[in-house]
This record gives C-alpha cells, sequence and structure tokens, in this order.
C-alpha cells in the first residue's frame, strides 16, 4: 500500500487537477460500506492531518493546500485551464477549505499545549497563512480569464466594459484576470 505523500507528489497538481478533485471527492461522501474515506485529526504539536482510505499514513492539510496554491497561480500565470480544470480546481479549493473548518473544532477540544503549538504554527509569526491565501486567493486563480481568453469564451460585455459583462464576477491582477462566475464556467462543459 502506498503512502499518501508519496501518491500526492507524484501527482503533477497543475496538469492532474481531476485526479486530485477525484481523490478529495470521497471526503463529503460514503463508500459502500456506509463509513468515510477520509479523516481528519489533529497531531500533539498541532498540525492538521488528513487520511484517505487505501493509502498509509496522513498529510499535513497545509502541504496539500500549498500544492494546490502553486498549481493556482502557475495555471493562472498561463491562463491556460480548460474549463473542466477550473470547475475541478474550484471545487478542490472548496473541498480545503471544508476540511480546514472540520478541523477547528478538533483543535478547540484539544490540550492546551496542542492549542498554543497550533496557534503559534499558523497565526503568530506569519501574517498570512496558507489557509488564508486558500481562502483568499486560489478560488480567483482558477476562475480567472485573461481579459483576451475571457472575450474568446463569453465575448464582449457592454460597452466594452469588462467588469460589467453578465458572465463577470470582479477582476483582479497583476496580471490582469476577469473573474467568470462559477455556473458560467459550468455552462462551457456542457457545450464542450
Amino acid at each position: 500500500m502506498n503512502t499518501l505523500k508519496a501518491h500526492l507528489k507524484s501527482l503533477n497538481f497543475a496538469t492532474q487537477l481531476g485526479a486530485v478533485n477525484d481523490l478529495l471527492n470521497c471526503y463529503s461522501g460514503v463508500n459502500t460500506n456506509n463509513t468515510s474515506q477520509i479523516k481528519t485529526k489533529i497531531s500533539f504539536l498541532g498540525t492538521r492531518l488528513v487520511e484517505v482510505n487505501g493509502y498509509k499514513g496522513p498529510v499535513s492539510l497545509d502541504f496539500l493546500a500549498k500544492r494546490i496554491l502553486g498549481a493556482s497561480n502557475q495555471r493562472c500565470k498561463a491562463d491556460d485551464l480548460t474549463p473542466a480544470e477550473r470547475i475541478a480546481g474550484v471545487e478542490i479549493v472548496r473541498k480545503l477549505k471544508n476540511l480546514y473548518k472540520i478541523t477547528d473544532p478538533q483543535i478547540n477540544y484539544s490540550n492546551f499545549l496542542t492549542r498554543f503549538l497550533n496557534w503559534i504554527r499558523e497565526f503568530s509569526f506569519i501574517p498570512y497563512t496558507t489557509r488564508f491565501y486558500l481562502s483568499e486567493c486560489a478560488e480567483g486563480y482558477f476562475r480567472g480569464f485573461g481579459e483576451t481568453k475571457f472575450i474568446q469564451q463569453f465575448g464582449k460585455g457592454p460597452n466594452g466594459k469588462m467588469d460589467q459583462h453578465p458572465a463577470s464576477d470582479g477582476a483582479f491582477g497583476p496580471p490582469y484576470r476577469i473573474m467568470a462566475k462559477e455556473d458560467r464556467i459550468r455552462a462551457l462543459l456542457v457545450r464542450v
């Protein structure tokens, strides 16, 4: 049986978003035995850990989040995501955010030392943690289109302004990206 960390290291997150999404799909549902396939726990040192049935050993939730942040940033700059990859990326980010929420009460019910070590790890030295960037940036990176690609996929907006386009959900940059609404990206999947 492979270790989870070795399996995740073997995946190229930038090009295999579907495989990562499939791996994380089992957290929201149950398998045929009616048992959860992903388990979360907190280490004594305050690290948020994820275990997946079928793989040996846990992996840090921050490790997963950092890999997704790197892939989202790389692919956003390249502006070459397919609609299916965009949706997979958005779903992965939401699943990871949910895993952070699931582990919050586990930390609250841990002993003082574990809570303190978690606080040091996540909040004291670095003002912008992996969780912050996951919440604030990653989903936008997957939903962000370059202006040319946005026009190619959705057409021009009223008066040529992209921020007023019905498919637009705002913009960010650098590099300048127009965020498409998720339902509009899903509609591209149906068209293809």
